[in-house]
């Protein structure tokens, strides 16, 4: 027996969700491509790290200092004053700093160094509310920041003393 069956169908309409894709979020574009990418990702961060620490350490100079510090002191009547001291700092240190760059001075301590270049490289700051300033030589060996430092104390008074006026530098730290 054969039978033939008709069958029917239902025709619905379609569901939304199954009609249109499924849109993802930025959110999970984003996430699907750091799992996707997680090895390249992880393969570059230490690959820059490498390179990185590689160059500093490649292009790390050490460097050295000496320093001297310096009060000054003007006596007015035979006393000294804090105040008119911490400003007669102001103005030697403004104009110290030259003594630091001139060329005679820097002839000087060449010779003394038996050397026709500075080795060091001279700086000169202000201590804060004082009446001291400190002069610093820094060099990438620490015998040449050294020597230098000692050269600028023993002929720094030949030439500093135009800028002096009636001010007197002591030498309170070596």
């Amino acid at each position: 027996v054969f039978l033939n069956a008709h069958t029917t169908s239902r025709r619905s309409s379609p569901s939304p969700a199954s009609s249109y894709p499924v849109q993802k979020t930025s959110l999970q574009k984003i996430l699907h491509i750091i799992h996707k990418y997680t090895k390249f990702f992880c393969i570059l961060f230490l690959l820059t790290t490498v390179l990185y620490t590689g160059k500093e350490y490649l292009q790390y100079r050490p460097t050295y200092s000496s320093q001297i510090t310096f009060t000054v002191t003007k006596e007015i009547n035979g006393y000294t004053y804090f105040r008119y001291n911490t400003e007669a700092v102001e103005k030697i240190s403004n104009t110290f700093s030259y003594l630091l760059n001139s060329q005679p001075l820097r002839d000087k301590m060449e010779a003394d160094l038996g050397m026709n270049y500075l080795p060091a490289t001279l700086s000169l700051s202000k201590v804060p509310s004082t009446n001291m300033f400190t002069v610093k030589a820094s060099a990438s060996n620490p015998e040449d920041a050294y020597r230098t430092i000692l050269a600028f104390e023993k002929n720094y008074a030949t030439f500093s003393r135009i800028l002096l006026e009636d001010a007197t530098l002591t030498l309170i730290e070596e």
